[in-house]
């Protein structure tokens, strides 16, 4: 198979983009393209026109973080959680419940056809109702130290690889 960009990416961080999302990749990122070339942007739906910049480039796709939506889809919904986007915990809370659930069906639909060659009509769509659905997570407003003797549970940060719970991440102090 011949390489498409032989001479590596024609694009640099830091640039800024004007794109459509056309897919939404497993993790809820955007899928979208200039060109030919891949770039992935959380927090955007299908459909969406979105202002990018660059934050990773490889040789065959790309990171971005978003700047605007332009065009917004009528799936987006304002978020619940006021930390949205700063935890790692959740990826689909700006898209309306049922669009999160055929998002998530194409997802696995689209996998089980990749990998085991099953028609995407074998994977069946259910939902939970709303009670059971919602998890509600405690946000502390200061950094969480580890007490002794309790068990921390919570997300990084979405900017960070770091596992600690802090300000910007929900947790769950248990006894």
């Amino acid at each position: 198979m011949q390489d498409p960009n032989p001479s590596g990416p024609p694009f640099a961080a830091g640039q800024r983009h004007v794109l459509r999302i056309r897919d939404l990749a497993f993790g809820g990122e955007g899928v979208g393209r200039l060109g030919d070339f891949v770039v992935f942007v959380p927090f955007t739906l299908v459909d969406e026109e979105v202002e990018v910049e660059l934050t990773e480039v490889k040789r065959h796709f790309a990171r971005a973080r978003l700047l605007a939506v332009r065009q917004p889809s009528p799936h987006r919904v304002a978020p619940r959680c006021p930390y949205f986007g700063e935890c790692g915990g959740c990826q689909y809370q700006h898209v309306a419940y049922p669009e999160q659930l055929r998002g998530k069906h194409k997802q696995v639909a689209d996998l089980l056809h990749r990998l085991g060659g099953f028609p995407p009509r074998v994977v069946a769509l259910s939902s939970l109702p709303p009670a059971l659905r919602l998890l509600e997570l405690h946000h502390d407003s200061q950094p969480v130290e580890p007490p002794e003797q309790r068990f921390n549970l919570g997300f990084s940060a979405t900017t960070t690889a770091s596992s600690s719970t802090s300000k910007a991440a929900p947790s769950l102090n248990l006894p």
